[in-house]
């Protein structure tokens, strides 16, 4: 590995980085608490703030809460005074419309709105919120008797009013939520108690059916304790989607209770399905090509280091619109993009990472074959006179690229170039990985943000697995070239494994599913070259998996002994034997 790293080192050129004018200006699109709390604080730093919410007013689901949870507090206080410093701090409202078209990079987006205005901004903040999950008609919880059924956000609307029919109101919790693709909304176990509790102390007989309680907020635990003393009745469900678990009768619900390990029917006159939250399909996402995870909300760029920062620059997340939250940790997010970006907007100019790609005009013949496969739209074809004669070429907009090296692994001219991941400095940890004994070895491509922090996690949770695998780290998966696996069987690779982040999660926006495209085609060839397909795999790792980074070396290592075995002897040993 010190080798590797000796070959590569070698080779490296010093880079230039690359300075671009900043508008200081901010476009906020969502006017809910994290929108709020973001434009509040970014306007009040002193920088030019736009906030487009379609509704006619700002709030979003602040504006249907009675109480915040587990708190207590009024929510109607608490949206008077979040809307009174918004005002005040001199952010400009752009009420009842949406954006409709929007460009650009870091430092220079360009947006329009419904309205026909127009929007001049160097970095946007994404506070779309999220939305809760509406039972269909056909909903199986819904009653086919008379026993009336409302949602959570109802019964939040009735509890305001003080006017909540019938004396036995049940709450079944997780709907939409746990189920497919869908995690914990995270919201509505402390929202639920709260609303159970605030019923007991109406006079109502409340019961509570849970999936699991994950009271996990600052007071939530407390307030179940209290909630229980009360005389909230709580009731554990089987582990599955809660229309599979309960069933609706006339006039009561019947489930299994796990904790009594048998079945129960509970009177009911009132049924509130506790909705989870599903994401919002927003239009300007979609155009500035931000990232979404398997659960469809938007994806930041890490986990750990980025994690209210989309994976292009200068585009920030906040609240529910990144996923499943509550009222108090969107409006941390929202503050904490207002940090991040206000750094960048503090500056006249900002310098940008030398990982951007390089084109050769001289070889480039305007294919536009790495057009296609940019995830952010930072190639542009363009045509030059050359004598008299017109030739096509591509170019690079240094601002909007993101330097993971999709272009360059399908440029077949070999006319893209990205720093610090050259094919020279590749093919050299490539040589030098497999100078000695390469039939043992298992080379390992893994991209930066995933793979290889998965790797990485695998070695701080101290995992075991085999120490013959020879890892290069890679922008992106997309970086792996077809020449770079040639490269290693040609030098003797036991087995080659690249690796990346899973579908949906790619930090690239999509680039990895280019890996995936290629990686089908490349099997085939080297399958027909006699490369057995399992000495040549693909795996999919996040930077959490080093359990699963471990198993699959372990796998790996499986592959290379069961196939030495099956190798026939070299000649000098067939001849020694003779």
């Amino acid at each position: 590995m010190v080798r590797m790293a000796v070959e590569k080192a070698s080779l490296l050129q010093p880079l230039e980085s690359y300075e671009q004018p900043m508008v200081q200006a901010a476009l906020v699109v969502g006017g809910g608490p994290a929108g709020m709390a973001a434009a509040t604080s970014l306007a009040r730093q002193g920088f030019e703030t736009h906030l487009v919410e379609r509704e006619r007013e700002v709030g979003g689901h602040l504006r249907h809460l009675d109480q915040i949870e587990p708190s207590g507090a009024d929510a109607k206080s608490l949206l008077t005074a979040m809307l009174g410093n918004l005002e005040t701090s001199g952010a400009k409202l752009h009420l009842g419309t949406e954006v409709a078209q929007i460009d650009g990079h870091v430092g220079n987006f360009h947006a329009r709105l419904g309205t026909g205005e127009t929007v001049e901004a160097g970095v946007v903040v994404l506070a779309m919120g999220a939305t809760m999950v509406r039972p269909p008609e056909d909903y199986p919880l819904r009653s086919a008797y008379d026993l009336e059924t409302v949602t959570n956000q109802r019964l939040e609307e009735m509890l305001s009013w003080g006017r909540v029919p019938g004396r036995t109101v049940t709450l079944v919790s997780c709907i939409g939520a746990r189920s497919d693709e869908r995690g914990c909304s995270r919201y509505c176990c402390s929202s639920m108690v709260g609303q159970a509790l605030r019923l007991r102390r109406m006079g109502k007989k409340v019961r509570l059916l849970y999936r699991d309680l994950r009271a996990y907020a600052r007071g939530a635990e407390e307030l179940y304790r209290t909630a229980a003393e009360e005389g909230v009745a709580f009731f554990r469900y089987p582990d599955v989607p809660a229309e599979k678990a309960v069933r609706v009768v006339p006039g009561a619900v019947r489930f299994h209770d796990v904790l009594l390990d048998r079945d129960v029917e509970l009177p009911t006159d009132l049924l509130v399905l506790v909705c989870g939250l599903v994401p919002e399909d927003p239009a300007v996402a979609k155009m500035l090509k931000v990232s979404r995870s398997s659960d469809g909300f938007l994806l930041e760029r890490h986990p750990k280091l980025g994690p209210v920062e989309a994976g292009s620059a200068g585009i920030f997340l906040a609240g529910t619109a990144q996923g499943p939250k509550d009222l108090g940790e969107s409006i941390q997010q929202g503050l904490a993009t207002a940090a991040k970006a206000a750094a960048l907007l503090s500056r006249d100019t900002i310098e940008k990472e030398p990982l951007c790609a390089v084109i050769d005009e001289t070889t480039c013949n305007g294919c536009g074959r790495c057009v296609r496969v940019c995830s952010f739209g930072a190639l542009e074809p363009y045509t030059v006179d050359e004598g008299g004669k017109k030739s096509k070429k591509v170019r690079v907009i240094t601002a909007a690229c993101m330097g993971c090296g999709t272009c360059a692994a399908d440029c077949f001219r070999d006319s893209i170039t990205t720093p610090f991941f050259t094919d020279e400095q590749i093919e050299a940890q490539v040589d030098a990985a497999l100078s000695d004994d390469p039939a043992s070895k298992v080379l390992v491509f893994a991209c930066n943000w995933c793979s290889y922090a998965g790797a990485d996690q695998a070695g701080i949770e101290k995992i075991q697995y085999p120490s013959n695998g020879r890892i290069i780290r890679t922008m992106c998966s997309g970086r792996v070239s077809d020449r770079f696996i040639k490269r290693a069987f040609e030098k003797g690779a036991g087995a080659v494994l690249v690796t990346g982040c899973h579908p949906g999660d790619c930090h690239y926006i999509n680039a990895n599913s280019w890996t995936g495209k290629r990686f089908e085609i490349w099997r085939k060839t080297f399958e027909r070259r006699g490369i057995a397909p399992e000495r040549f795999q693909l795996e999919w790792i996040s930077a959490a998996e080093g359990k699963e980074f471990a198993a699959k070396m372990k796998e790996m290592a499986t592959v290379l002994r069961d196939h030495a075995a099956a190798a026939p002897p070299p000649a000098e040993a067939v001849s020694a034997g003779k």
